[in-house]
């Protein structure tokens, strides 16, 4: 199924899915392109409280395959790809590409405990540059759910809202169209972090009885048999 949006064509689609939906139903996630209003309009109605992501400030990574932005309510984005990326924080702040473009970028957060609520940011393709960019999510649970649209000439917004409670740990960008920049990146964290898995907690238990026994020992000595 294909839903018109501003004049771009827009897919959801889902790994576990054969079929196109207007709303991926696992995970409920809600994907916008060229529509910021609306993609607002649904933080205000989740109550999530998004926020700017700004480049070049002190302890981080300015340019290589990993770059970093500060989030301002605080942590670090992330940002990888297949090419080495530059962040520009003169006027709009932007990653770029230091061979001009590139077909891939990576968001996650620097905490690997924290979660995306919602992502949002503006794609500039190279000059001219027209075709399909897909947005492809990893929520808690493994899966892969992925939106597409046919990116046209010209700045294009896209966002990412996870409803009712749901998360993401990290989203890709890729497809064939060359982009110049990504730029006005924004992204809600719910700040508790996820759970830790848990064979992590058993782990932490075990080390806490092994440290407690351990402790008791210097204080109590058994009889002799």
């Amino acid at each position: 199924m294909r839903t018109r949006r501003l004049g771009l064509v827009f897919v959801l689609t889902a790994f576990h899915a054969a079929t196109f939906m207007p709303r991926i139903v696992r995970g409920d996630f809600l994907f916008f392109a060229g529509n910021p209003s609306g993609y607002q309009k649904t933080l205000v109605a989740q109550g999530i409280q998004d926020s700017n992501v700004l480049f070049n400030g002190a302890g981080l990574i300015e340019t290589g395959p990993m770059v970093q932005g500060r989030i301002l309510m605080g942590g670090v984005l992330d940002l990888s790809s297949d090419e080495t990326l530059v962040t520009a924080a003169s006027g709009q702040a932007m990653v770029m590409a230091t061979d001009g473009d590139f077909t891939r970028l990576r968001f996650y957060l620097d905490n690997p405990f924290q979660n995306f609520e919602a992502l949002s940011f503006d794609v500039n393709p190279m000059a001219k540059a027209s075709g399909l960019l897909t947005l492809a999510l990893t929520d808690l649970g493994g899966s892969v759910q992925q939106a597409s649209i046919e990116l046209a000439p010209g700045l294009t917004f896209f966002g990412v809202v996870a409803t009712d409670g749901s998360l993401f740990s990290s989203a890709i960008l890729s497809g064939g169209v060359p982009i110049h920049d990504v730029r006005q990146i924004r992204l809600a964290d719910p700040g508790t972090g996820a759970a830790a898995p848990p064979s992590l907690v058993l782990i932490g238990i075990g080390l806490a009885l092994l440290v407690s026994a351990r402790s008791l020992r210097r204080w109590i000595r058994l009889p002799a048999p």
